[in-house]
Protein backbone atom coordinates (compact mmCIF):
# COMPACT_ATOMS: atom_id res chain seq x y z
CA UNK A 1 0.00 0.00 0.00
CA UNK A 2 1.23 3.50 -1.04
CA UNK A 3 1.61 6.02 2.07
CA UNK A 4 2.52 9.64 2.23
CA UNK A 5 5.97 9.10 2.63
CA UNK A 6 5.67 7.37 -1.09
CA UNK A 7 3.85 10.43 -2.68
CA UNK A 8 5.84 12.95 -4.59
CA UNK A 9 3.72 16.52 -4.43
CA UNK A 10 5.19 20.17 -3.85
CA UNK A 11 3.35 23.02 -2.99
CA UNK A 12 3.27 24.38 -6.32
CA UNK A 13 0.80 21.85 -7.57
CA UNK A 14 -1.74 24.33 -6.40
CA UNK A 15 -2.77 27.89 -7.40
CA UNK A 16 -0.98 30.57 -5.80
CA UNK A 17 -3.99 32.01 -5.26
CA UNK A 18 -5.61 29.26 -3.38
CA UNK A 19 -2.72 29.48 -0.72
CA UNK A 20 -3.38 33.06 -0.10
CA UNK A 21 -7.12 34.30 -0.89
CA UNK A 22 -10.34 33.04 -1.00
CA UNK A 23 -10.29 31.12 -4.06
CA UNK A 24 -13.27 30.69 -6.35
CA UNK A 25 -15.17 27.41 -6.82
CA UNK A 26 -13.29 27.03 -10.33
CA UNK A 27 -10.33 27.24 -8.56
CA UNK A 28 -11.07 24.84 -5.96
CA UNK A 29 -12.01 22.61 -8.22
CA UNK A 30 -9.33 22.85 -10.73
CA UNK A 31 -6.93 22.72 -7.24
CA UNK A 32 -9.01 19.39 -6.54
CA UNK A 33 -8.39 17.76 -9.90
CA UNK A 34 -4.50 18.66 -9.68
CA UNK A 35 -4.15 16.72 -6.22
CA UNK A 36 -6.35 13.81 -7.43
CA UNK A 37 -3.98 13.71 -10.78
CA UNK A 38 -0.65 13.90 -8.21
CA UNK A 39 -1.82 10.85 -5.75
CA UNK A 40 -3.23 8.75 -8.47
CA UNK A 41 0.12 8.78 -10.22
CA UNK A 42 2.70 6.48 -9.55
CA UNK A 43 5.68 7.94 -8.98
CA UNK A 44 8.92 6.60 -7.27
CA UNK A 45 8.98 6.68 -3.70
CA UNK A 46 12.84 8.75 -3.75
CA UNK A 47 11.11 11.42 -5.51
CA UNK A 48 8.83 12.69 -2.42
CA UNK A 49 8.78 16.55 -1.59
CA UNK A 50 5.57 16.76 0.42
CA UNK A 51 6.43 15.06 4.11
CA UNK A 52 4.21 12.61 5.45
CA UNK A 53 0.96 14.44 6.91
CA UNK A 54 1.22 17.25 4.54
CA UNK A 55 -0.86 15.51 1.72
CA UNK A 56 -3.53 15.60 4.39
CA UNK A 57 -3.13 18.52 5.57
CA UNK A 58 -3.65 19.57 1.84
CA UNK A 59 -6.43 17.42 1.59
CA UNK A 60 -8.32 18.73 4.83
CA UNK A 61 -7.50 22.42 3.31
CA UNK A 62 -8.67 22.19 0.41
CA UNK A 63 -12.30 20.55 1.11
CA UNK A 64 -12.62 23.11 3.81
CA UNK A 65 -12.29 25.32 0.74
CA UNK A 66 -15.00 23.24 -1.12
CA UNK A 67 -17.18 22.93 2.00
CA UNK A 68 -17.54 27.30 2.27
CA UNK A 69 -17.74 27.92 -2.15
CA UNK A 70 -20.29 25.12 -2.43
CA UNK A 71 -22.59 25.55 1.07
CA UNK A 72 -25.40 24.37 -0.46
CA UNK A 73 -23.65 20.65 -1.49
CA UNK A 74 -25.49 18.09 1.25
CA UNK A 75 -23.13 15.68 0.24
CA UNK A 76 -19.83 17.73 0.01
CA UNK A 77 -20.68 18.74 4.41
CA UNK A 78 -20.64 14.33 4.45
CA UNK A 79 -17.44 13.73 3.47
CA UNK A 80 -14.69 14.68 6.56
CA UNK A 81 -11.14 15.41 7.12
CA UNK A 82 -8.62 12.72 6.75
CA UNK A 83 -6.33 12.15 10.11
CA UNK A 84 -2.64 12.75 9.96
CA UNK A 85 -1.77 9.80 9.21
CA UNK A 86 -4.23 8.63 6.44
CA UNK A 87 -3.22 6.46 3.76
CA UNK A 88 -2.92 8.07 -0.25
CA UNK A 89 -5.47 5.41 -0.95
CA UNK A 90 -7.75 6.82 1.41
CA UNK A 91 -7.24 10.49 0.35
CA UNK A 92 -7.55 9.16 -3.09
CA UNK A 93 -10.94 8.30 -2.60
CA UNK A 94 -12.35 11.32 -0.72
CA UNK A 95 -10.82 13.65 -3.12
CA UNK A 96 -12.55 11.37 -6.04
CA UNK A 97 -15.64 12.05 -3.69
CA UNK A 98 -15.24 15.40 -3.92
CA UNK A 99 -14.13 15.82 -7.45
CA UNK A 100 -17.11 14.07 -8.03
CA UNK A 101 -19.48 16.27 -6.20
CA UNK A 102 -18.06 19.49 -7.41
CA UNK A 103 -18.30 18.13 -10.75
CA UNK A 104 -22.49 17.58 -10.00
CA UNK A 105 -22.94 20.94 -8.11
CA UNK A 106 -21.41 22.35 -11.62
CA UNK A 107 -23.77 20.70 -13.65
CA UNK A 108 -26.94 21.13 -11.79
CA UNK A 109 -25.88 24.97 -11.56
CA UNK A 110 -25.40 24.84 -15.35
CA UNK A 111 -28.98 23.25 -16.05
CA UNK A 112 -30.71 25.92 -13.28
CA UNK A 113 -28.80 29.32 -15.47
CA UNK A 114 -30.33 27.42 -18.97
Amino acid sequence: MWTVSDLSISSDSFPQRVRQAVPTKVEVARAIQRMLDAVTLVRPPHTRVIGPGGLALNFNALLQMAKEQFLASDTLRLIEPVGFDASVALIAVRLSMVKRTLDAEFARSTEEAS
